[in-house]
């Protein structure tokens, strides 16, 4: 009886331990990237100019489309369906072509984002004195091969999750008393998601983290991921809910400045931009902490 005592004070020991070094690699995670803000920087303005690029197509499309359109007044409160609608049907063959080209920007940013993720993980798995653009462009196709196969295999899987409640919602609200049962279900079908996208998120760092380090193939890097993400996945948990929900913060925070209703002169709009930015900067630097998180700790 005795021994046993022993044996679970040990156990009890053990584990509090190893979630104070949890606690201590996230923080030492967040430091880490911190101090790396140059690259926190170059990978902020990389960004920025891309969605510039997009954002003054878009802005000459709408000038030479719309203008000053009344119609734009029914928008200054928030999001109108009827006033979009409008606009499709007054303007949707001056918009038709910019509609066309979303399915490319989107392609874009996902090959802009993969570039990105090789140069960041070439910098933060090698050394701070690592050329980031020889990273990126080193390890571009095979992060991309990464990234393609665990996309097919996310998407397989949401897929699975969703399709069937999402098909059935409508069966369910003509024939259950209650809608109770369905947002259970779906908060339900949220949080198993949710899980799924950790999951895939701890193989992804771990795959890519040994395509650096270790200079193995891709499907041997994903094998390596998907092995050692399982074995360590529960453990890293904790840590990636607390930065997906400083994530969510910053999201919100950035909702919040985007409904403000005070934004009626050139310096308050100025200073919504600044806002909006800071917001994205502090993402990035979340997402490099993340990673520094998930390589130290697995």
């Amino acid at each position: 009886m005795q021994v046993r005592y022993k044996v679970d004070l040990l156990g009890a020991e053990y584990h509090a331990i190893r979630k104070f070094l949890d606690v201590m690699s996230m923080i030492t995670g967040l430091r880490k990237a911190w101090q790396r803000k140059r690259l926190i920087s170059l990978v902020y303005i990389i960004q920025l100019a891309l969605a510039l690029t997009i954002g003054l197509q878009v802005y000459q499309v709408f000038e030479a489309s719309i203008g000053n359109s009344l119609a734009l007044e029914g928008l200054r409160s928030g999001y109108a369906h009827t006033v979009i609608n409008d606009l499709l049907n007054i303007h949707g063959a001056s918009l038709s072509p910019l509609l066309g080209q979303v399915r490319w920007m989107v392609l874009l940013y996902m090959v802009v984002s993969v570039f990105l993720s090789a140069g960041i993980w070439y910098k933060i798995t090698r050394d701070t004195e690592a050329n980031f653009w020889l990273g990126a462009s080193r390890y571009f196709m095979r992060f991309l091969m990464v990234s393609v196969l665990l996309a097919i295999a996310f998407i397989i899987l949401s897929a699975l999750i969703w399709g069937p409640y999402l098909s059935n919602v409508q069966y369910w609200m003509e024939y259950w008393s209650s809608e109770e049962w369905i947002l259970w279900l779906g908060i339900i079908a949220a949080i198993v998601w949710f899980l799924l996208a950790a999951y895939l998120f701890v193989c992804s760092c771990l795959a890519k983290k040994s395509l650096v380090l270790e200079e193995r193939s891709v499907m041997k890097s994903l094998a390596y991921g998907c092995r050692r993400g399982t074995k360590t996945y529960l453990r890293l948990l904790p840590g990636l809910l607390i930065f997906a929900g400083c994530i969510a913060l910053v999201y919100i925070l950035v909702a919040c400045i985007n409904e403000m209703t005070v934004i009626s002169s050139a310096l308050s709009i100025f200073l919504a931009f600044l806002l909006q930015q800071a917001a994205v900067w502090l993402k990035i630097w979340l997402r490099i902490g993340a990673f520094e998180y998930v390589k130290n700790s697995a």
